[in-house]
């Protein structure tokens, strides 16, 4: 695994996608879908950045693929992580990311409960076709 797959699981870990990932660490989202693509390798300035915006990402892991994403200085409970991947409002963060997930989860829901009617009105459908069947079969 080279440095853009890591790349891309620091995005995935982070609950990200791109433009906004790109946005964090202040460079542009096709500078990003380049690296991750592989047009371009990562710049040393993209790297600052990375690690300036996400301190506790661990630099021995992103450019060697040893040890852990992340460092951690405390302990490696939930809340240490939350608090630990980022420099931005700890608040502010956990907030985004919980309204992003309770959106995503309510995308899901609306999806699931179009299928299930789909898949209701079939059965209806079917069945008065068996009913009919079997009142032709009936009737011979």
């Amino acid at each position: 695994m080279g440095e853009k797959e890591r790349l891309q699981l620091i995005i995935t870990e982070l609950i990200m996608q791109v433009p906004e990932f790109a946005k964090s660490i202040n460079v542009s989202r096709d500078t990003i879908y380049n690296i991750l693509n592989g047009k371009t390798q990562i710049s040393p300035s993209v790297k600052r950045n990375l690690f300036e915006t996400y301190k506790n990402i661990s630099r021995e892991w992103f450019e060697q693929g040893i040890g852990e994403m992340f460092t951690w200085k405390e302990s490696k409970e939930p809340k240490a992580k939350l608090k630990a991947i980022s420099n931005v409002d700890d608040k502010d963060f956990i907030i985004e990311k919980y309204q992003k997930l309770i959106s995503q989860q309510g995308k899901i829901i609306d999806m699931l409960t179009e299928d299930s009617t789909k898949y209701q009105n079939k059965i209806i459908e079917l069945e008065k076709e068996i009913l009919r069947l079997m009142s032709l079969n009936s009737t011979k």
